[in-house]
């Protein structure tokens, strides 16, 4: 048995978690996941330090052939711990999914909330010009009909979004420990997905501040026409619609990624 799994052991057998197990021996939370990830190697005073709290000697955790400790006493800081449940690799591959599927699901909603308004307006633009059998108000209303579906289906996908992460809510309290490999593999993603991350924000944000650009256009080309004006505002709307999408999106993932490290 290796270090890291020796340590991992140890501290579980004590009912310790991570950050409870680094004030015993005076390190951060972050410097325990490294050592159990091996990230990184204990100097020898740690090294010390862990066999003095764990009670058993050095040679037991710097030598892998040993297997069984020796019995010792162990000195100990009282700390009052509630139980934790351990998060398996298997179900931080299952969250991280559930988290994917959800973050698409919520984007889309509020891409739909963005984009409900366009079909009123582009009816009471229509039906304006009078070349259409129904005036601007019944366009209007017929529009409003149509939005009041699409915000209700918005609010269904978002829901149901939502309901995808469930299962996991105990992530959300924090009161939980992660498995050997399962921090390192969520750092892992973490890093392949930066680029992405970051583009997704930028162009997102983008979208945000150039979406009002056509509206301008359209308005300065159009004169009195009000469908080129409403065609404007709903390529407008679409922009923000994206942009909106994109930043929920890869957020959401990203704060997924973030619970699994606490």
């Amino acid at each position: 048995m290796i270090l890291a799994d020796k340590i991992i052991e140890l501290r579980k057998k004590n009912g310790w978690s991570q950050e409870e197990f680094g004030e015993q021996i005076g390190v951060s939370r972050q410097a325990v996941s490294k050592w159990e990830s091996m990230h990184t190697v204990p100097d020898i005073n740690k090294i010390l330090a862990m066999a003095e709290v764990f009670g058993v000697s050095t040679d037991y955790l710097l030598k892998d052939e040993i297997e069984t400790p020796e019995n010792k006493e162990v000195k100990e800081k009282p700390i009052e711990s509630d139980s934790k449940r351990i998060v398996t690799m298997e179900e931080a591959n299952q969250y991280l999914s559930a988290v994917k599927e959800a973050s698409k699901g919520i984007g889309i909603g509020l891409f739909l909330l963005c984009v409900s308004p366009i079909i009123a307006a582009i009816l009471y633009a229509v039906g304006i010009g009078g070349s259409v059998p129904f005036t601007a108000d019944q366009g209007a209303m017929f529009g409003s009909v149509i939005q009041i579906f699409i915000l209700t289906a918005a609010v269904i996908v978002v829901v149901l979004s939502c309901i995808k992460l469930r299962n996991f809510s105990h992530l959300k309290k924090g009161t939980f420990e992660t498995e050997y490999g399962v921090d390192g593999m969520v750092r892992e993603l973490m890093k392949t997905s930066e680029h992405t991350h970051l583009l997704k924000i930028i162009v997102g944000i983008a979208l945000c501040f150039v979406s009002v650009i056509p509206l301008m256009a359209c308005s300065m080309l159009a004169g009195e026409n009000d469908l080129v004006i409403a065609i404007g505002g709903s390529v407008m709307l679409i922009m923000i619609g994206v942009g909106i999408y994109m930043l929920v999106q890869t957020c959401i993932i990203r704060r997924g990624f973030r619970k699994l490290l606490r």
